[in-house]
């Protein structure tokens, strides 16, 4: 499914009825998203595979929808699947380094081919074909095939427990943002801080983690997430939006409480990340309808093409 922005008004007002149901389904894949598996923590990239990430989906057109942030959270589960199937293995610290060494060399690939699920999940009219992917990666491998790649692609997928989330980071904010009753002119600017935010997305899980210390006066507050789970970033995200005493887009009621609600989490805890998205991401990326706000892409964080060097750096 493609953004709702694409779709004619009409088709967004006939979407609204359903939403209700699509909510059950985000809020049980929320859970799920922070699952553990004997103890093993799915780690977030670093800024640096980010910003790498990012320059591939430009690459392979595929910028849109949240397909970034989905891709980042198939590669980090990848990659934690790769790490703990090794880590129970007793092998010696030569064949762990040889096996990292396989790892990091598979890295394009992996990103490549995250980017492609994502896409392929989430727009379908536009996602990035195996031979456009087979281009790019034979500058890092002459001899790659194609059938390497898809071949590749059904061994992530296969790693993935064959499970990807139907829906991204700005989907869900969209959607959320319709069910309160916004107004479709903000949906635009909802997924460019939505993608800003998925961007800055590790700075943004410590500044939670830490703050969550200091919802113990909340009432429930045991049921505060200590992980950012990409509801709860969606959700906060539309909250951020309307914080902007100079946008000229929202003038309706403070929507704090009915999304805390929507999600299942406390107004208190909504309102601390709403706030920290307010501070380190809509302030820093201005992408309201503001008449003050800057014009700035997120090209001038991530304006160089990722290299062998930094692919090399991954691991």
């Amino acid at each position: 499914m493609g953004s709702f922005p694409e779709c004619a008004k009409s088709s967004l007002t006939a979407i609204i009825p359903l939403l209700p149901a699509w909510l059950e389904s985000a809020i049980e894949e929320s859970k799920r998203e922070d699952d553990r598996d004997e103890g093993w923590t799915v780690q977030l990239l670093n800024r640096e595979a980010r910003t790498t990430l990012w320059n591939m989906c430009r690459i392979f057109h595929a910028s849109d929808d949240g397909i970034p942030g989905q891709a980042c959270r198939l590669l980090e589960r990848y990659i934690s699947a790769q790490s703990r199937h090794y880590s129970s293995l007793n092998i010696g610290a030569l064949e762990w380094q040889l096996i990292k060494m396989r790892m990091s060399a598979q890295m394009p690939r992996a990103f490549a081919t995250c980017i492609q699920l994502a896409s392929k999940m989430n727009n379908r009219k536009r996602y990035c074909d195996t031979k456009m992917i087979h281009r790019y990666l034979q500058s890092y491998d002459a001899e790659l095939s194609i059938k390497a790649i898809t071949d590749f692609e059904f061994t992530v997928y296969k790693e993935l427990e064959f499970r990807i989330p139907l829906w991204t980071s700005v989907q869900l904010a969209e959607a959320l943002a319709l069910m309160i009753g916004m107004p479709h002119s903000l949906l635009r600017n909802i997924a460019l801080l939505v993608n800003y935010a998925e961007y800055k997305r590790v700075e943004l899980d410590e500044l939670v983690r830490n703050a969550v210390v200091g919802l113990t006066h909340c009432v429930n507050s045991h049921a505060h997430p200590m992980t950012l789970r990409t509801l709860h970033l969606a959700a906060a995200c539309v909250c951020a939006i309307t914080k902007d005493k100079h946008s000229d887009c929202y003038k309706g009621p403070n929507p704090l409480g009915k999304l805390a609600q929507m999600v299942q989490v406390s107004m208190c805890y909504l309102h601390c990340v709403s706030n920290i998205i307010f501070q380190h991401v809509l302030l820093d990326y201005p992408c309201t309808c503001s008449k003050q706000a800057k014009k700035r892409s997120l090209e001038t964080d991530t304006n160089q093409s990722p290299t062998k060097e930094k692919q090399a750096k991954l691991q």
